[in-house]
């Protein structure tokens, strides 16, 4: 418990979130939100046109970029990616 506390000092953005699905669905629950918003942001991030998404003839041309790519929202989202790590690491048995 002590760990948590520490943690959640650290964190900028995802601490109010992980300790709501902690106290909901559990340790195990939590750590399974983590996981999944470490995939998603991750993915969200790097879905960028310098990537080639939405380019024209480019593998992925017929997919969107996501906003979370873009210079105004990638630094939250990246703080938030961060933040789930931090908790998955200092959450592993």
């Amino acid at each position: 418990m002590v760990l948590w506390v520490e943690c959640e000092q650290k964190m900028k953005r995802e601490a109010a979130r992980l300790a709501f699905v902690e106290n909901r669905d559990g340790i195990a629950g939590a750590l399974a939100f983590a996981k999944q918003g470490v995939l998603i942001y991750r993915r969200c991030v790097l879905q960028s046109a310098k990537r080639g998404y939405g380019v024209k003839g480019s593998p992925f041309a017929d997919m969107k970029t996501h906003h979370a790519s873009h210079r105004e929202y990638r630094r939250t989202f990246i703080e938030s990616y961060l933040d789930f790590k931090q908790y998955l690491s200092i959450n592993r048995r």
